[in-house]
């Protein structure tokens, strides 16, 4: 309960690559991460958003970086864990959530190569 209510006091940190914006943040609720997420991506950018209790991590994204979801999707196999979304909203599993936002941003800011 003490968790949820840090969570929802909690801003997304930001870093910018080229033209992209990239907000990420830890949370230890999902609703709260999603909701603040979805509100976040209307305007614009890649939103992405780790669980440490569920070992997990979210993503919403602009369509205009259809490469979130191929890095997402490689990293989280690479991790060993699985994953999947609909539309512009990307999930999965990975045991180290902070770790795996820090690979997203590296990768996503090197052009996905």
């Amino acid at each position: 309960e003490i968790l949820k209510k840090e969570t929802d006091k909690k801003e997304f940190n930001e870093v910018k690559c080229g033209d992209i914006k990239i907000f990420w943040q830890i949370f230890y609720d999902d609703r709260i991460g999603v909701r603040k997420s979805m509100e976040k991506v209307k305007g614009g950018g890649v939103i992405i958003f780790g669980n440490p209790i569920k070992k997990s991590v979210s993503c919403t994204y602009d369509f205009r970086y259809p490469q979130v979801r191929k890095i997402f999707m490689e990293l989280i196999k690479k991790s060993g864990g699985k994953g999947g979304g609909k539309g512009n909203f990307l999930s999965g599993a990975t045991n180290e959530p902070q770790s795996f936002i820090d690979e997203f941003i590296r990768e996503l800011c090197n052009g996905g190569n």
